[in-house]
Protein backbone atom coordinates (compact mmCIF):
# COMPACT_ATOMS: atom_id res chain seq x y z
CA UNK A 1 0.00 0.00 0.00
CA UNK A 2 1.27 3.57 -0.57
CA UNK A 3 2.19 6.24 2.38
CA UNK A 4 -1.20 8.19 1.21
CA UNK A 5 -3.34 4.91 1.68
CA UNK A 6 -1.77 4.16 4.58
CA UNK A 7 -2.03 7.78 6.14
CA UNK A 8 -5.72 7.64 5.13
CA UNK A 9 -6.76 4.47 7.02
CA UNK A 10 -4.68 6.27 10.26
CA UNK A 11 -6.89 8.95 9.61
CA UNK A 12 -9.87 6.66 9.00
CA UNK A 13 -8.86 4.93 12.95
CA UNK A 14 -8.84 8.60 14.40
CA UNK A 15 -12.11 9.87 13.04
CA UNK A 16 -14.57 6.40 13.70
CA UNK A 17 -13.69 8.04 17.56
CA UNK A 18 -14.75 11.40 18.93
CA UNK A 19 -12.38 11.64 22.17
CA UNK A 20 -13.15 14.41 24.54
CA UNK A 21 -10.46 14.83 27.00
CA UNK A 22 -11.85 17.94 28.98
CA UNK A 23 -15.57 17.13 29.07
CA UNK A 24 -17.61 20.20 29.55
CA UNK A 25 -21.46 19.46 29.58
CA UNK A 26 -22.09 23.80 29.05
CA UNK A 27 -20.07 23.63 25.67
CA UNK A 28 -22.14 22.91 22.77
CA UNK A 29 -20.92 23.52 19.22
CA UNK A 30 -22.60 25.37 16.08
CA UNK A 31 -22.72 22.31 13.79
CA UNK A 32 -24.77 20.85 16.68
CA UNK A 33 -27.35 23.39 16.03
CA UNK A 34 -30.56 21.35 14.15
CA UNK A 35 -29.40 18.13 15.74
CA UNK A 36 -31.82 15.89 17.16
CA UNK A 37 -32.34 16.88 20.84
CA UNK A 38 -32.15 13.42 22.48
CA UNK A 39 -28.81 12.99 20.72
CA UNK A 40 -27.29 15.54 21.82
CA UNK A 41 -28.26 14.63 25.48
CA UNK A 42 -27.17 10.73 25.09
CA UNK A 43 -23.40 12.32 23.35
CA UNK A 44 -23.26 13.36 26.43
CA UNK A 45 -23.73 10.79 28.96
CA UNK A 46 -21.54 8.71 26.77
CA UNK A 47 -18.79 11.16 26.67
CA UNK A 48 -18.58 11.63 30.42
CA UNK A 49 -18.88 7.24 30.51
CA UNK A 50 -16.81 6.62 27.92
CA UNK A 51 -14.36 9.78 27.17
CA UNK A 52 -15.63 9.01 23.36
CA UNK A 53 -18.19 8.68 20.57
CA UNK A 54 -17.75 5.73 18.20
CA UNK A 55 -19.22 6.51 14.42
CA UNK A 56 -19.81 4.46 11.35
CA UNK A 57 -17.04 3.85 8.75
CA UNK A 58 -19.09 5.89 6.72
CA UNK A 59 -19.75 8.80 8.48
CA UNK A 60 -15.99 8.46 9.24
CA UNK A 61 -15.31 8.53 5.60
CA UNK A 62 -17.37 11.28 5.21
CA UNK A 63 -15.89 13.55 7.64
CA UNK A 64 -12.69 12.33 6.04
CA UNK A 65 -13.97 14.08 2.63
CA UNK A 66 -15.22 16.97 3.61
CA UNK A 67 -12.21 17.80 5.16
CA UNK A 68 -10.16 17.67 2.10
CA UNK A 69 -12.79 20.10 0.02
CA UNK A 70 -12.53 22.68 3.14
CA UNK A 71 -8.73 22.61 3.62
CA UNK A 72 -8.25 23.07 -0.46
CA UNK A 73 -10.22 25.91 -0.78
CA UNK A 74 -9.74 27.38 2.55
CA UNK A 75 -5.90 27.39 1.09
CA UNK A 76 -6.95 28.48 -2.06
CA UNK A 77 -8.67 31.57 -0.78
CA UNK A 78 -5.85 32.27 1.35
CA UNK A 79 -2.75 32.24 -1.41
CA UNK A 80 -5.42 34.17 -4.49
CA UNK A 81 -6.35 37.07 -2.28
CA UNK A 82 -2.91 37.35 -0.06
CA UNK A 83 -3.59 41.24 0.07
CA UNK A 84 -6.92 40.79 2.19
CA UNK A 85 -6.55 40.02 6.12
CA UNK A 86 -7.99 36.86 5.81
CA UNK A 87 -8.24 33.84 8.90
CA UNK A 88 -8.83 30.07 8.26
CA UNK A 89 -9.85 27.75 10.99
CA UNK A 90 -10.46 30.85 13.11
CA UNK A 91 -11.71 29.35 16.11
CA UNK A 92 -13.93 31.40 18.86
CA UNK A 93 -15.57 30.80 22.12
CA UNK A 94 -18.34 32.79 23.80
CA UNK A 95 -20.35 32.43 26.96
CA UNK A 96 -24.34 33.10 26.57
CA UNK A 97 -26.25 32.59 29.91
CA UNK A 98 -25.10 29.39 31.59
CA UNK A 99 -23.97 27.75 27.92
CA UNK A 100 -20.71 28.38 26.10
CA UNK A 101 -20.25 27.80 22.46
CA UNK A 102 -16.95 26.90 21.23
CA UNK A 103 -16.53 26.25 16.64
CA UNK A 104 -14.21 27.17 14.02
CA UNK A 105 -15.04 29.35 11.44
CA UNK A 106 -14.13 28.46 7.79
CA UNK A 107 -12.78 31.42 6.55
CA UNK A 108 -13.24 35.40 7.91
CA UNK A 109 -12.41 38.08 5.61
CA UNK A 110 -12.08 40.87 7.47
CA UNK A 111 -11.23 42.95 4.84
CA UNK A 112 -14.26 42.99 3.12
CA UNK A 113 -16.30 41.66 6.58
CA UNK A 114 -17.41 38.47 5.50
CA UNK A 115 -17.77 34.92 7.17
CA UNK A 116 -17.87 32.14 4.61
CA UNK A 117 -18.78 28.11 5.78
CA UNK A 118 -18.32 25.78 3.56
CA UNK A 119 -21.05 22.77 3.86
CA UNK A 120 -20.10 19.39 1.67
CA UNK A 121 -23.30 16.94 0.78
CA UNK A 122 -24.53 14.04 -0.71
CA UNK A 123 -28.49 15.16 -0.19
CA UNK A 124 -28.43 18.64 -1.72
CA UNK A 125 -29.47 16.99 -5.08
CA UNK A 126 -32.89 15.63 -3.67
CA UNK A 127 -35.33 18.57 -3.74
CA UNK A 128 -37.02 17.73 -0.67
CA UNK A 129 -33.86 18.20 1.31
CA UNK A 130 -32.87 21.29 -0.14
CA UNK A 131 -34.94 23.98 1.78
CA UNK A 132 -34.27 21.82 5.39
CA UNK A 133 -30.57 21.93 4.06
CA UNK A 134 -30.69 26.48 3.88
CA UNK A 135 -32.12 26.36 6.86
CA UNK A 136 -29.78 24.36 8.68
CA UNK A 137 -27.21 25.69 7.40
CA UNK A 138 -28.43 29.27 8.13
CA UNK A 139 -28.90 28.47 11.60
CA UNK A 140 -25.19 26.90 12.13
CA UNK A 141 -23.85 30.25 10.62
CA UNK A 142 -25.73 32.62 12.67
CA UNK A 143 -24.35 31.42 16.12
CA UNK A 144 -20.79 32.57 14.26
CA UNK A 145 -22.19 35.60 13.32
CA UNK A 146 -23.46 36.46 16.68
CA UNK A 147 -19.95 37.20 17.54
CA UNK A 148 -19.33 39.04 14.26
CA UNK A 149 -23.07 40.94 13.27
CA UNK A 150 -21.88 43.42 11.28
CA UNK A 151 -20.30 40.98 8.96
CA UNK A 152 -22.01 39.66 5.67
CA UNK A 153 -22.84 35.45 6.14
CA UNK A 154 -21.89 32.87 3.21
CA UNK A 155 -22.66 29.65 2.95
CA UNK A 156 -21.12 27.62 0.10
CA UNK A 157 -22.94 24.25 -0.34
CA UNK A 158 -21.25 21.58 -1.83
CA UNK A 159 -22.95 18.72 -3.95
CA UNK A 160 -20.83 15.49 -3.51
CA UNK A 161 -22.94 13.60 -5.84
CA UNK A 162 -23.03 15.96 -8.91
CA UNK A 163 -19.75 18.00 -8.04
CA UNK A 164 -22.14 21.13 -8.26
CA UNK A 165 -22.15 23.78 -5.84
CA UNK A 166 -24.32 27.16 -4.49
CA UNK A 167 -24.01 30.28 -2.09
CA UNK A 168 -26.64 30.95 0.27
CA UNK A 169 -26.27 34.83 1.61
CA UNK A 170 -27.40 35.21 5.50
CA UNK A 171 -27.25 37.99 7.67
CA UNK A 172 -27.22 37.66 11.32
CA UNK A 173 -30.61 37.07 12.85
CA UNK A 174 -30.99 37.30 16.56
CA UNK A 175 -34.51 35.50 17.57
CA UNK A 176 -33.42 32.90 15.32
CA UNK A 177 -29.86 32.93 17.82
CA UNK A 178 -32.04 33.01 20.98
CA UNK A 179 -34.46 30.51 19.44
CA UNK A 180 -31.13 27.67 19.03
CA UNK A 181 -29.61 28.99 22.03
CA UNK A 182 -32.87 27.72 24.29
CA UNK A 183 -32.75 24.42 22.18
CA UNK A 184 -29.31 23.86 23.85
CA UNK A 185 -30.55 24.90 27.29
CA UNK A 186 -33.33 21.98 27.16
CA UNK A 187 -30.75 19.56 26.59
CA UNK A 188 -28.47 20.80 29.09
CA UNK A 189 -31.31 21.26 31.59
CA UNK A 190 -32.05 17.51 30.94
CA UNK A 191 -28.61 16.51 31.46
CA UNK A 192 -28.43 18.62 34.72
CA UNK A 193 -31.35 17.06 35.95
CA UNK A 194 -30.05 13.15 35.26
CA UNK A 195 -26.75 14.62 37.23
CA UNK A 196 -28.59 15.60 40.19
CA UNK A 197 -30.55 12.44 40.38
CA UNK A 198 -27.17 11.11 41.31
CA UNK A 199 -27.02 9.59 37.16
CA UNK A 200 -30.03 7.42 37.67
CA UNK A 201 -30.68 5.92 34.40
CA UNK A 202 -34.48 5.97 34.79
CA UNK A 203 -34.45 9.69 34.87
CA UNK A 204 -32.27 10.03 32.25
CA UNK A 205 -34.88 7.49 30.11
CA UNK A 206 -37.70 10.03 30.91
CA UNK A 207 -35.92 13.06 29.80
CA UNK A 208 -34.45 11.61 26.65
CA UNK A 209 -38.51 10.39 25.80
CA UNK A 210 -39.44 14.19 26.93
CA UNK A 211 -36.70 15.76 24.70
CA UNK A 212 -38.36 16.44 20.64
CA UNK A 213 -37.26 13.09 18.37
CA UNK A 214 -35.69 14.03 14.91
CA UNK A 215 -38.50 14.81 12.49
CA UNK A 216 -35.97 13.14 9.82
CA UNK A 217 -35.65 9.56 9.45
CA UNK A 218 -31.92 9.15 7.93
CA UNK A 219 -30.95 10.69 11.30
CA UNK A 220 -32.51 8.41 13.15
CA UNK A 221 -31.08 6.12 10.84
CA UNK A 222 -27.35 7.05 11.34
CA UNK A 223 -27.34 7.81 14.97
CA UNK A 224 -24.86 6.07 16.82
CA UNK A 225 -27.15 6.35 20.07
CA UNK A 226 -30.21 4.88 18.28
CA UNK A 227 -30.94 1.53 19.59
CA UNK A 228 -29.99 3.29 24.16
CA UNK A 229 -32.87 5.81 22.63
CA UNK A 230 -35.67 2.99 21.49
CA UNK A 231 -34.85 1.36 24.75
CA UNK A 232 -35.44 4.54 27.09
CA UNK A 233 -38.59 5.68 25.32
CA UNK A 234 -40.03 2.17 25.41
CA UNK A 235 -38.87 1.96 29.23
CA UNK A 236 -40.77 5.74 30.01
CA UNK A 237 -43.47 5.55 27.29
CA UNK A 238 -44.30 2.39 29.61
CA UNK A 239 -43.51 3.02 33.27
CA UNK A 240 -46.26 5.71 35.74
Amino acid sequence: MSVLYDLLKEILDRKMYERTDNFDPTVFYPSEVGQCLRKLFLKRIFIENKGYIQFSERTAKQFIVGEAIHRALEDYVKNEYSQKKIETEKQISYKFLDLKINGIIDIINHTDKEIIEIKTTSRFYQNDTIKHLETLYKRQLNMYLHEYPNYNGYILIIDRVKGEFTEIQHNYDPDMFLMDIELFRKVYKAYKHYVESNRDPRVAYKEIYSLPVSPRVFECRNCPFYEYCLIACNYASSSP
